[in-house]
């Protein structure tokens, strides 16, 4: 079965996100639309401030709804999210679909034991035991590369390194299996091989379990790597879309071509 004939498990249609501001209406994101399907990666470039951000939060319901103008429809395994109540959503979220946030650090608190953070979220949607969520805390570790899991899950994040960090953040982003899992970023601030390394990791794990990975990133080259699909936004609007064949291999629009020409390359290239 080809992707096109599949399902899409999670459909965006005509999105808008506006936010009132003393300068007016600001439209972070103004009429998108797109389809992802289990087990696919759709990369969503674009630089700050063109929406990538703003789209994924919306998606998880983070906006302050009262302050955003939110239109549009947005269908998770069938189910729309944009009426969802925040006690529906909640439960999705950690469970149903995931996100890892570009800065570790900042995302997990100082004051816990990386362990005991992993297995809030598994006990919060499983109702499990503290021993059974610590279980599920050094599987996890063990599962993104964590050397000795059953001693560092007592660990605190800055007995962490910089990419240690980051794979904890996946495994808490992963405990509970989700079957959608939003990227924001997360190797921006991580050296070239270690952001390899977790390039490797996410797409092992997405052979594990099919998730549908949407990944947001301002470099092409990353989406190069890990995407089956592109999205390039600007100005909170879809201007290409297609196969990471189509869009980096034959750019159609002059702001695509514009963001692969500003990439440093050996051959003047990206290689799809």
């Amino acid at each position: 079965m080809t992707s096109t004939d599949q399902q899409p498990f999670l459909s965006i249609r005509d999105l808008k996100v506006h936010f009132s501001t003393e300068d007016g209406i600001v439209k972070a994101v103004d009429g998108l639309s797109f389809d992802l399907i289990k087990g696919k990666t759709l990369g969503i470039v674009g630089e700050s401030g063109s929406g990538k951000s703003v789209t994924n939060l919306t998606i998880l319901g983070l906006h302050d709804r009262d302050r955003t103008a939110i239109e549009g429809e947005i269908l998770l395994d069938g189910k729309e999210l944009l009426t969802a109540t925040e006690k529906e959503l909640e439960r999705l979220r950690g469970n149903k679909m995931s996100m890892i946030f570009q800065d570790a650090l900042a995302s997990l608190s100082p004051y816990h034991t990386i362990g005991t953070q992993i297995g809030e979220t598994y006990r919060k949607h499983t109702g499990c035991s503290k021993s059974q969520a610590r279980k599920r805390a050094i599987e996890m570790l063990r599962r993104v590369g964590i050397p000795q899991p059953d001693m560092r899950v007592d660990d605190y994040p800055h007995q962490f390194s910089g990419g240690m960090r980051q794979r904890a953040m996946i495994a808490m982003a992963l405990v509970c299996d989700p079957e959608l899992l939003i990227a924001d970023e997360p190797t921006t601030a991580l050296d070239v091989t270690v952001q390899a390394q977790i390039m490797d990791l996410l797409k092992d794990l997405q052979q594990e379990f099919g998730t549908a990975i949407i990944f947001i990133t301002h470099d092409l080259g990353v989406i190069a790597d890990i995407a089956d699909d592109v999205l390039v936004m600007y100005g909170g609007r879809c201007v290409e879309r297609g196969t990471k064949k189509e869009v980096l291999g034959d750019p159609q629009h002059p702001y695509t071509v514009g963001l692969l020409n500003s990439m440093p390359s050996l051959n003047g290239s990206v290689d799809v």
